[in-house]
């Protein structure tokens, strides 16, 4: 049987094919799959569309679907090696390895007998070696004298490499795995797989000391070893990726964009004393200068905080009295600049700068210190200098929110707002018996050092900022680093401490979303159980292994892009959280969702309004209402 070549079919079927190939692009996988299968309605036998709907449907782990597709285009062109060869990785991946390693000798004889261009051996080698090592046992054996054949013909093959570096793994030679994927990370850097290895490796005794020597003093060496740290921290070598960091940051000193990264991952272990000590350092040594920054001034407000950070020594040390008298913190900014610098008609300043990249991720140092002081309990420091920053803030040519910069300056606006605004009572200090921990995202920020009435006492709500963390990052698989993050804030908080757990907004926002768009799931309903599946498993392992009382409160339903996910998903881990309480009677949900709600469950509650994002500190309020109310209920009341 013959075919017409594409250029003959249909026009319409053309137009679809490469709609679909556009989506699949632009990672619309869903998208791209539903056309696919369209054309292929239409014209069973379109082998471009088999082709490209088998590997997306591979790509996403829908291995059965696409075997179901493969084993058609197999039988259709049974002399086309790549059909072949894709049914092979079509059968590896359901499981049926002795088939796949028969079909993989059938693609190889009928690839030498047609000399089919897409025919390599060395590659197809590497293909058997990995589904030999599926089995185990003396297959294992067998794959790596495959991967030794085609080093030994091609020392370089990519394929090959990375198989050779899971093989001498598994017989714990981390030293000769961590050179070859410096190698690979070099050529091939975008490879997860890669990356994943990576960090495993670093994980090991001694590789870190490796890896600087690899990568030696030459004159691109602060930059590979900040790359090297950024992938490290990334998969799960987050202690590793501070030693980079550091190296990087001291290899260059004064240079902006080192220090920030180094900033940044010390965050992640909540190393706020360290991270003042960096930018200080950075700020005494560095020769990029902003005209409007007093930087004895900075200096100084970043200096004098006890060296072991604890949010609620912090607050004692910082001394808090609440908003100075002669300031006016409703006003649009704390401090302005003095009048013959302003423009009359703006309010702005009358030279305003482009800032260079180096400029900005000063500025960024700052407002990352900003945030720290603010988290950890230092309000009257943050007050300090957000008007110290000021200034250099507001003679921006280009909104900060727009530029490189903007989640450092996100953080720094919600916390200037919520300084103008909404300031917390003075004074912060207080007993562990005498805080509530809220822990989460960024939407955890407004409640920080407000106060709340529990049991006939005032308690201080300490913000445990979790910066980026999905529910889905704490999944037993994950390494990402908010994972890590996490966990530091978890082993932080003092036995018998009451905690409210605030997470999922990111969930809703983008990664459900997303995750239905790349076929991982069938709808937004199986993304949502599934995430669910994730928190309850969290959670309850949390109250078995620590002496926390926990309270999960529902995702903030401020964006009215996501509302329609958000409330659902609140629905749901109600149902989940209350169904788990017989058993775990220190896990209590937060029945204040519909509160933050108005006109049947579609807005907002006005009262939360707060700069779009996040919302008011008032949510405190409803919140202050739920715990009264089943603290009564425990108590029998």
């Amino acid at each position: 049987m013959t075919f017409a070549p594409l250029s003959q079919v249909a026009p319409p079927t053309i137009a679809a094919f490469a709609l679909a190939a556009e989506k699949e692009a632009s990672l619309h996988y869903k998208a791209a799959a539903f056309i696919y299968k369209q054309v292929l309605d239409i014209d069973g036998e379109h082998k471009e569309c088999l082709t490209s709907c088998i590997r997306l449907l591979l790509k996403v782990g829908r291995n059965k679907e696409a075997l179901e597709l493969a084993d058609r285009a197999a039988a259709l062109y049974h002399d086309d090696f790549s059909q072949l060869y894709l049914h092979a990785l079509c059968l590896r991946d359901c499981g049926r390895v002795e088939d796949a390693l028969d079909e993989l000798d059938h693609a190889a004889q009928v690839g030498s007998q047609t000399l089919d261009k897409a025919f390599n051996e060395d590659s197809l080698k590497v293909c058997k070696a990995q589904t030999l090592a599926q089995c185990g046992g003396p297959y294992a054996h067998a794959a790596s004298l495959l991967i030794s054949e085609v080093l030994q013909n091609n020392p370089n093959h990519e394929g090959a490499l990375l198989e050779y570096v899971l093989i001498v793994l598994q017989r714990g030679l981390a030293a000769d795995a961590t050179r070859i994927l410096l190698r690979l990370l070099v050529n091939n850097h975008g490879n997860a797989r890669v990356r994943d290895l990576f960090g495993k490796c670093l994980r090991q005794e001694g590789m870190v000391d490796l890896v600087c020597s690899e990568v030696g003093e030459t004159a691109t060496a602060t930059s590979a070893l900040a790359f090297l740290a950024a992938i490290a921290r990334d998969h799960g070598a987050v202690n590793e990726s501070l030693i980079l960091f550091r190296r990087a940051a001291e290899s260059a000193p004064g240079v902006p964009t080192h220090a920030l990264a180094y900033m940044h991952a010390l965050e992640i272990l909540q190393k706020y004393s360290q991270i003042l000590a960096v930018a200080v350092a950075l700020l005494q040594r560095t020769k990029v200068k902003i005209a409007s920054l007093a930087r004895e001034t900075i200096i100084e407000i970043l200096s004098g905080l006890p060296e072991q950070h604890a949010p609620l020594v912090w607050a004692e040390a910082d001394g808090w009295q609440g908003v100075p008298a002669n300031s006016a913190p409703n006003e649009a900014h704390p401090v302005r600049a003095s009048s013959n610098t302003m423009s009359a008609a703006s309010g702005q300043p009358a030279n305003q700068v482009e800032y260079t990249p180096a400029q900005l991720d000063l500025l960024a140092i700052l407002f990352t210190c900003i945030k720290v002081l603010y988290v950890g309990g230092a309000v009257g420091r943050t007050y300090q200098l957000i008007q110290a920053v000021e200034p250099a803030r507001l003679a921006s040519a280009k909104p900060l929110h727009t530029t490189m910069i903007r989640n450092e300056a996100a953080y720094h606006g919600c916390v200037l707002q919520l300084l103008q605004a909404h300031p917390p009572p003075s004074p912060l200090t207080a007993s562990f018996q005498q805080a509530i921990y809220l822990c989460g995202d960024s939407h955890c920020l407004p409640g920080g050092w407000q106060r709340l009435h529990v049991q006939g006492r005032e308690v201080v709500v300490v913000p445990n900022l979790v910066t980026g963390c999905k529910i889905w990052h704490l999944r037993e698989k994950g390494s990402f680093y908010p994972k890590t993050a996490w966990a530091n804030t978890i082993a932080s908080l003092p036995d018998g401490a009451w905690v409210i757990f605030m997470f999922g907004e990111i969930d809703c926002r983008e990664g459900l979303l997303l995750a239905v768009d790349k076929l991982k799931y069938a709808d937004i309903q199986e993304a949502m159980g599934v995430l669910a599946d994730i928190y309850m498993e969290v959670l309850t392992r949390t109250v078995r292994e620590r002496d926390l009382r926990i309270f999960v409160h529902p995702v903030p339903p401020v964006l009215n892009e996501t509302r329609h996910i958000v409330t659902p998903f609140n629905d749901l881990m109600r149902e989940r959280v209350n169904s788990a309480e017989p058993k775990c009677s220190r896990l209590r949900w937060l029945d204040v969702a519909d509160e933050y709600l108005c006109e049947n469950r579609a807005k907002l509650n006005p009262r939360l309004n707060f700069d779009g994002t996040h919302m008011s500190p008032v949510f405190l309020e409803y919140i202050n209402v739920a715990l009264q109310q089943l603290t009564r209920a425990q108590a029998g009341e």
